[in-house]
């Protein structure tokens, strides 16, 4: 795996993370009690992908059940029910770590939704720059502008042919403003029985998809405009309603920088 890649992807996640006003989490959980339902407990596992050999069998060996392995970057994951299995498999060459899968909670269920704030105000438009300002909010957007992008869009900077893989919860790619730029065959759900663009949410928002409007939305002259609004998104599923595991962000981290990477003409990756 190109470690630029991957470090790229775990740059992604700690963004995405940052966007979240709440920096402590609220509730810190067993596995079990929040996203496994009936499965068995989950492990991170860390190995050395030289001394290790066939780390499929030998997490088998031990009582697991392999679930994502990225010899690349030298991590696992994988379900055991037998109480011996990080003892056994951290007796076997190769292996440097296994840790129980911790599930966390960042937001408070009691205070979820969407509150009102005050009422914004247009921001100051770029004068003569022309893209963005047939779409509708433009004028409320101050990211782009605080940023010059409509300097670069008029240089023919619009991101085409960057992809940007987005760590969160379920993205919308049917969404009017992204439905054009989202790879769906790359994109995937790492939360297990959800699809990438699946989210359960009775308030009707979707953080990934707002983020990914934050990067990507198209030049359509229809709501918004990203900052590099001719990227491709890659949705990558690894939260479900303000909650998700450690095991769940490092498998997206790898699985995104190596989709990304198999995406670029001329470029592959190992896992």
């Amino acid at each position: 795996m190109n470690r630029r890649i991957l470090l790229a992807g775990v740059a992604a996640v700690f963004a995405v993370a940052a966007c979240n006003d709440q920096q402590e989490p609220s509730n810190v959980a067993e596995p079990s009690a929040l996203a496994l339902g009936s499965k068995a407990p989950k492990y991170v596992i860390s190995f050395s992908p030289a001394q290790a050999g066939d780390v499929s069998a030998v997490i088998t060996k031990a009582g697991g059940q392999v679930r994502r392995i990225s010899k690349g970057a030298g991590l696992a994951t994988a379900y055991s029910a037998d109480p011996d299995f990080a003892s056994n498999l951290l007796a076997a060459p190769g292996i440097r770590r296994v840790t129980r899968d911790m599930v966390v909670r960042w937001i408070d269920p009691t205070e979820r939704g969407i509150k009102a704030t005050s009422a914004t105000t247009p921001s100051k438009t770029t004068a003569g720059h022309g893209i963005g300002d047939n779409e509708g909010f433009f004028a409320y957007q101050w990211a782009p502008k605080s940023i010059h992008a409509p300097e670069a869009w008029e240089l023919g900077a619009r991101g085409t042919g960057v992809r940007v893989a987005v760590l969160d919860g379920g993205l919308n790619n049917n969404h009017l403003d992204l439905k054009s730029n989202v790879d769906v065959a790359r994109s995937t759900s790492i939360v297990d029985g959800f699809s990438f663009n699946q989210e359960v949410d009775p308030d009707g928002f979707s953080h990934a998809t707002h983020v990914g409007g934050i990067i990507a939305a198209q030049d359509n002259s229809r709501g918004t405009i990203g900052v590099a609004p001719g990227a491709t998104l890659i949705g990558v599923k690894v939260l479900h309603e303000g909650t998700g595991s450690f095991g769940d962000i490092i498998d997206g981290i790898t699985y995104a920088a190596t989709s990304i990477a198999e995406a670029v003409p001329g470029r592959t990756s190992s896992t």
